[in-house]
């Protein structure tokens, strides 16, 4: 039997581990992981959501304690890892490890995976072995896929891999040392559905289509254009998926962006925005206003 000890770094490997196993009468067997060498991948195409720690699967400990989950990176990253946990019905410590809604990229994507909401093959590798993982990447999600940070928004920091040059010259930024990335299979599209969900019911939808200047992002901050559907000529998963992802993040005001694969027709979540930015005078506006208006006269 194997037991698993997440530690905050830095800290002392010659403590606390070989007590332990000292103690054990030999049946038990004591590891510890200051987050790094981590890898979870969520490929919902071939039922495969798993984690491994220094190359071992998760799967193989048995009893596992958060020690400690340190700083933001480390706690985005415990609390995705303890949801798959949750999912596999693997015993760990503390529950309450499971419970923040919030987090960034990688947490919605193995919160969606983990209770069957559509995502893009999503993988994550822990800032200390990304860059030596092309090749793996070129493997699971072929040419080109994306790469982004966990916590960018208005498609900020988010790139387009077509080469390994790409990823070398994306993995030698400057980035802050607390950023993690997750790569994620590139979808086929033209344009992308901002999904207006507030108090768990949809209230608008736009398509946001990028100009010709722009490869692959659609976000309004970088050129894209909206355009609000009136007649319900959308895909009619848009909405339960939409409405069902803003449910289980617990959000009741959520922009949720969907890219529909040119390939096969199905929506894909892309991200779960907790703060939805808006126009002045746009539809988005007049539907955020009217739910914060409606509810504080009602309060």
């Amino acid at each position: 039997m194997n037991c698993l000890l997440f530690r905050t770094p830095p800290y002392d490997k010659n403590k606390t581990i070989p007590q332990f196993n000292g103690l054990s009468d030999g049946s038990v067997s004591f590891f510890d992981n200051g987050y790094t060498n981590i890898s979870i991948n969520l490929d919902q195409k071939n039922n495969k959501i798993e984690a491994s720690v220094e190359g071992k699967n998760i799967e193989e400990y048995n009893y596992i304690y958060f020690f400690g989950q340190g700083n933001s990176r480390n706690r985005e990253v415990a609390v995705a890892i303890a949801n798959i946990l949750k999912f596999k019905k693997i015993k760990f410590i503390d529950k309450n490890v499971i419970l923040p809604k919030g987090g960034g990229k990688l947490l919605q994507m193995t919160l969606c995976a983990t209770n069957d909401l559509p995502i893009p093959h999503t993988i994550f590798y822990s800032r200390d072995v990304l860059k030596t993982k092309f090749k793996e990447l070129q493997k699971e999600l072929e040419l080109p896929f994306i790469l982004k940070t966990t916590n960018g928004s208005q498609g900020q920091e988010v790139f387009l891999i077509e080469s390994e040059n790409d990823f070398d010259s994306c993995c030698n930024k400057q980035f802050d040392p607390d950023v993690e990335f997750i790569s994620q299979e590139f979808l086929p599209n033209h344009f992308d559905y901002r999904v207006l969900v507030l108090g768990g019911e949809m209230k608008c939808i736009e398509t946001r289509t990028r100009q010709s200047s722009e490869k692959f992002r659609n976000n309004l901050a970088v050129g894209g254009i909206p355009e609000y559907i009136h007649d319900k000529s959308y895909p009619k998963e848009l909405v339960t998926v939409s409405q069902n992802a803003a449910k289980l993040l617990e959000r009741d005001v959520a922009g949720v962006d969907v890219i529909i694969d040119e390939r096969n027709n199905k929506p894909y979540i892309i991200e779960i925005n907790p703060a939805p930015g808006h126009k002045p005078g746009s539809e988005n506006e007049k539907a955020l206003f009217n739910y914060l208006f409606n509810n504080t006269k009602n309060a």
